[in-house]
Parts: structure tokens; sequence; C-alpha cells
């Protein structure tokens, strides 16, 4: 499971929340008692803001994801091999931006 954590810290003066949020992961073998991992994505960083929520596990073509959403919109994360890969963008609702596997530029 994926599961989002809070610090109770704004992660910095731009950002508009005033906690940082970042993904933590478990396993479970019988869905009842877990076992804690450790840090699925770490927010604290340029693109998220300290913002990452509402993570969902996606099974894309037999390769594992986790679509969350930040401050710019949805953001996906890999699993794969007992770990997981950097955020990638995803999709916007801005203007000009559509939803694809991997990310486009803006029409001019």
């Amino acid at each position: 499971m994926v599961y989002r954590g809070d610090i109770s810290e704004k992660y910095s003066s731009e950002a508009p929340n005033s906690n940082t949020q970042i993904l933590l992961w478990a396993t479970s073998n019988d869905g009842l008692s877990f076992e804690k991992k450790g840090i699925a994505l770490d927010s604290r960083n340029s693109e998220l803001q300290g913002l990452a929520d509402g993570p969902e596990f996606v099974d894309f073509n037999g390769e594992i994801r986790v679509y969350f959403w930040s401050y710019k919109g949805v953001y996906l994360t890999t699993f794969k091999d007992n770990k997981f890969s950097a955020e990638e963008f995803d999709f916007s609702n801005t203007p000009g931006l559509n939803f694809s596997p991997t990310p486009q530029e803006t029409p001019q």
C-alpha cells in the first residue's frame, strides 16, 4: 500500500500548504498487519513543492504505477524491483495540455 504522510512544517515560503506531504509505503501478507517500508516518493523538491496526495495503484500494461496529484496536476511513479522511480508529470488541467502516457508540449 502507498499512503500519505504529513510533516508539520512548510516546504518553502512559496508553497501554499503549511505542512509537507510525502508518500510512504508498506506491505502485508494478510491485509490486516502491515510492515512499513519507508518513503515511496519524497515531495520535497522544486517540482512538487512538498505536496503529494491521493496515491492510486494502476496496472498499466503490466507496469505497476502509482498516480498522485500535486500543485501542477497528476504525476506518476513506477514500482519496479521493490522500489519507486522519480515522479513523472502526466496530466494537467491547464489549457493546451492533454492526457498522454508521456508529457506533451503546450501548443503555441
